[in-house]
């Protein structure tokens, strides 16, 4: 789930923006990347400030939420396994991590901030460019999929669907 608070910017500051799934689904697609392979596009909505896709791959199904109608920015990604068993909620704005498994919390992690919030997040991605270049996260392909995702993202939700068919 990714929040900007992008409604009150006046409108010609937010046609650059274009839509929220143009704004966030490369970054959560980029996330989600890390995670799982073989994806297969299921269902989307958007509004003009929020947006839902669900995919289909070879882990299970993820939904990728993303608004604009939200009062500051965060962002959160919640992998879940074993069936659900197992959670890990990361927080992308504030650099925490918690882990639950079987209700039960088995790990927290947080970051210090000896780095500002940027640097921390540009660091890991600088050691793999310099350290492992063949990392599959910074390869054409992922790159490719991505692109991908995002367009079909794009016409399954000008097919259409009503926000219900993928909100539940």
């Amino acid at each position: 789930m990714f929040n900007d608070a992008y409604a009150g910017k006046p409108p010609e500051q937010l046609r650059s923006y274009v839509t929220p799934w143009v704004d966030s689904g490369p970054n959560q697609l980029s996330m989600l990347g890390a995670f799982v392979s073989g994806w297969r596009p299921a269902a989307a909505a958007h509004e003009p400030m929020r947006s839902v896709v669900t995919l289909d791959h070879d882990g299970g199904t993820s939904v990728l939420a993303s608004n604009w109608l939200a009062g500051d920015t965060s962002k959160q990604t919640t992998l879940e396994f074993r069936g659900g068993s197992v959670r890990l909620r990361m927080d992308h704005t504030s650099m925490t991590g918690l882990v639950v498994e079987d209700g039960r919390v088995t790990a927290h992690a947080g970051y210090s901030g000896a780095l500002s919030r940027k640097d921390a997040h540009y660091t890991g991605l600088y050691d793999v460019l310099l350290t492992e270049p063949a990392d599959h996260r910074l390869s054409v392909a992922l790159a490719a999929d991505v692109a991908r995702l995002l367009e079909a993202g794009t016409r399954a939700g000008a097919a259409g669907l009503r926000w219900g068919d993928v909100t539940g």
